[in-house]
């Protein structure tokens, strides 16, 4: 046969489809799609056991898993998995990782393989949420119960792990070579991206835009550096979305993935669905009372769809969600919201044998506004005064710019609804930044040259004394 005609060959190189990235040369694409088709099209339902029957879903997994394993060609040419009809795994012992693995796939182990991952929790045993005694004059006649997602992440120095297990899964799965994405100084997302990228041998590329520094900001910005990140920091929202728009158009030629900022996107949302699992799980096994009420932070809107959806395929039916606007992010849209929705049921539904077919609506998310107080990173005293109290008496930390605001929000809700006797549980997010978790100390001469002169600009109006001068 001759050659095939241009616009086909042109296809031929192009990636998968979402999150903008895209395979180039040498033909990754038509791999691409041979590697698709492979997991589309098994049917983890009829693998045989060595007796002929049918095996248990625990023993779908495993064996799964264990099929998984082959050579694999890396970067530095030596031999590691290749093959697989799923991405690598950080925790890579395919029986190691089977302890790793989402609740999500615990439960539908026909997902394996239609949704892609990877893991990067490091933790087999979510933490129980604890019960808050001690403040309890701020609850009134209800009992609340607060989960630290702080002690659920191992690998990597972040919560956002939850999403990027699926977010980088499919990155890893359409043979991205680098990153891209974008948030505010110190923006925990883009730390955890960082670091990831790193564990996964990806380069990353980090657009950040201007917020109020404070020393932990500073740091983390020196840490995405030290983790090998390429930093750019935007004085506008105009140069923020020229660089992006640039970085998206080179990822039809490259193989780039770009990533959603704070990883709001479908990918991102399963990671909450797989929560509501967890969430469930502990009710069932008595580890947690039954809860009525869920409070969680809300910027990019994707834990607020997942957790919805998953509340749903969990039959947590007496379960209402409320999601606290604390950051003035512009993914709160209704039609963001919808749209969001429907990709991940379209996502689920790839391998689901029961599909979803009611795509939640507008009117199934409660989100409760008025908690931004100026802007991003914005923080009155006296919530500053309500998150020490907090520390003082319950040892739980909240950051001043997500947790902080959403906690306080919740507080005000149970007051204005004058709640009674309700179960209560608040979702934190928040995970500190482990100064451990960097070998190299901060250096402010390192950091973008932009970052230096706004920190020259707070320490002239005696701010930012703890930081050394830039």
């Amino acid at each position: 046969m001759g050659r095939p005609p241009q616009r086909n060959r042109r296809n031929n190189r192009r990636g998968g489809s979402g999150g903008g990235g895209g395979n180039g040369g040498g033909g990754g694409g038509n791999r691409h799609r041979r590697f698709r088709g492979r997991n589309r099209h098994q049917n983890q339902q009829d693998i045989p056991n060595g007796d002929g029957e049918s095996l248990s879903p625990k023993e779908r997994i495993e064996s799964y898993l264990q099929s998984a394993a082959g050579p694999r060609q890396s970067r530095n040419g030596d031999q590691s998995q290749k093959g697989r009809s799923t991405p690598f795994h950080v925790n890579s012992a395919p029986e190691v990782a089977i302890e790793f693995l989402p609740a999500l796939f615990a439960k539908f182990p026909e997902l394996i393989g239609k949704i892609p991952w990877v893991s990067l929790r490091g933790t087999s045993n979510p933490s129980v949420p604890v019960a808050l005694k001690k403040t309890q004059h701020w609850y009134g006649e209800n009992y609340v119960h607060l989960k630290r997602e702080d002690l659920d992440f191992h690998t990597l120095p972040d919560n956002k792990a939850r999403k990027l297990e699926f977010v980088m899964g499919d990155a890893l799965e359409r043979r991205a070579k680098k990153l891209v994405s974008s948030g505010y100084v110190g923006s925990s997302h883009c730390m955890a991206l960082a670091s990831a990228a790193r564990q996964l041998d990806l380069k990353s590329n980090i657009y950040l835009r201007k917020a109020p520094l404070s020393k932990e900001s500073i740091e983390m910005t020196s840490a995405m550096k030290a983790m090998g990140s390429k930093v750019k920091i935007c004085g506008s929202e105009r140069a923020l979305r020229w660089s992006l728009g640039w970085q998206k158009f080179l990822s039809k030629f490259f193989r780039i993935d770009m990533v959603s900022e704070g990883g709001g996107s479908a990918l991102g949302a399963i990671g909450y669905v797989s929560a509501m699992f967890e969430l469930a799980q502990q009710i069932d096994e008595g580890e947690l009372p039954p809860i009525d009420l869920l409070f969680v932070p809300v910027g990019s809107g994707a834990t607020l769809v997942g957790m919805e959806l998953g509340r749903r395929l969990a039959e947590l039916s007496g379960l209402q969600i409320i999601g606290v606007q604390a950051s003035d992010d512009r993914f709160l849209e209704p039609e963001h919201l919808e749209r969001l929705a429907s990709d991940a049921v379209q996502i689920l539904n790839r391998g689901l044998r029961s599909k979803l077919n009611a795509v939640p609506k507008v009117s199934d998310f409660t989100i409760d506004r008025g908690y931004i107080f100026g802007g991003h990173g914005q923080t009155p005293a006296f919530l500053e005064t309500r998150m020490l109290r907090l520390l003082e008496l319950e040892g739980i930390e909240l950051d001043p710019v997500y947790t902080g605001k959403a906690f306080f929000g919740m507080c005000e809700y149970i007051k204005r609804h004058k709640l009674q006797q309700k179960s209560i549980l608040f979702w934190n997010t928040h995970s500190p930044f482990r100064r451990s978790d960097v070998a190299d100390p901060l250096d402010v001469k390192t950091l973008p040259r932009r970052i230096r002169s706004w920190i020259r600009e707070e320490q002239h109006m005696g701010r930012l004394v703890d930081v050394a001068k830039a």
